[in-house]
């Protein structure tokens, strides 16, 4: 049976109270959230080129994947304790914050829908780039049509939101 940290014990000495379906997806909603958290972390630390904060934050995400673990139920009669319909809203409602909670737990919409408005926003950020030596420059845009091109593409990225 999973346990519930800081439960309360029954009436009968010795005994802590059986975790409701509700308290296990609680805790393992938090737990994927500290994931997507420590993934977004890592992700901006390599995107940034900071070794020191990467390695750091790597160190956190496998606590944090390790707490998830945890928690988990490990039986296969347990795992009726963990509300699939409940978890993801638990996680798309306080993953939002986070990088990697937004890809991949997107509001009202898909995964592919979030990873096609992610990579529109990207790229128009590539081509938004200064013109010498840029993308921009090896496309042979100007800078006005490399700005119209990422204007494009942002406005696309925010009709698919």
């Amino acid at each position: 049976m999973v346990a519930i940290p800081g439960s309360r014990p029954d009436d009968r000495p010795g005994r802590s109270r059986v975790p409701t379906r509700k308290d296990v997806t609680r805790l393992v909603a938090e737990d994927l959230v500290a994931v997507l958290d420590f993934v977004s972390r890592v992700c901006t630390a390599a995107d940034g080129g900071n070794l020191h904060y990467l390695q750091d934050k790597a160190g956190e995400l496998v606590l944090a994947a390790q707490r998830l673990q945890q928690h988990l139920p490990a039986r296969q009669l347990d795992r009726l304790l963990v509300d699939p319909a409940r978890l993801r809203r638990l996680v798309t409602r306080d993953g939002r914050h986070y990088r990697a909670g937004r890809a991949l737990y997107p509001q009202g919409g898909s995964q592919e829908h979030a990873g096609r408005t992610d990579a529109l926003r990207q790229a128009a950020a590539v081509i938004a780039l200064p013109a010498v030596g840029g993308v921009s420059d090896e496309l042979g845009l100007t800078r006005e049509q490399a700005d119209a091109v990422a204007a494009w593409l942002l406005t696309r990225a925010g009709a698919s939101s």
